[in-house]
C-alpha cells in the first residue's frame, strides 16, 4: 500500500474518530443515530476508495511515463 493510498484509509478513520472527539472532548452535539452515520461514512468510502486509489494509480504511472521521457530528453 502506497502512502497516498494509506491517507485514503486514514481518512474514514478520521471521520469517524472525529465523531468521537465532537461528543466526548468538545461536549457538542451529534447525530442521535450512529450507526446510519456510521453505515454512510462507510459505503462513502468503499464507493469512492476504488476510484480513488486508481486515480492515485493513473497520476503514479503518468508521472513516471513523464519522468522516462525528460531522462531520455536529458541524455
Amino acid at each position: 500500500m502506497s502512502a497516498d493510498e494509506l491517507e485514503i484509509a486514514w481518512g474514514l478513520h478520521g471521520e469517524l474518530f472525529y465523531l468521537a472527539i465532537r461528543r466526548w472532548v468538545y461536549d457538542m452535539k451529534t447525530p442521535d443515530d450512529l450507526v446510519s452515520v456510521i453505515r454512510a461514512a462507510v459505503v462513502r468510502f468503499l464507493e469512492g476508495a476504488p476510484a480513488a486509489m486508481r486515480a492515485l494509480n493513473t497520476a503514479s504511472v503518468a508521472g513516471e511515463s513523464r519522468r522516462k521521457r525528460a531522462g531520455r530528453e536529458n541524455r
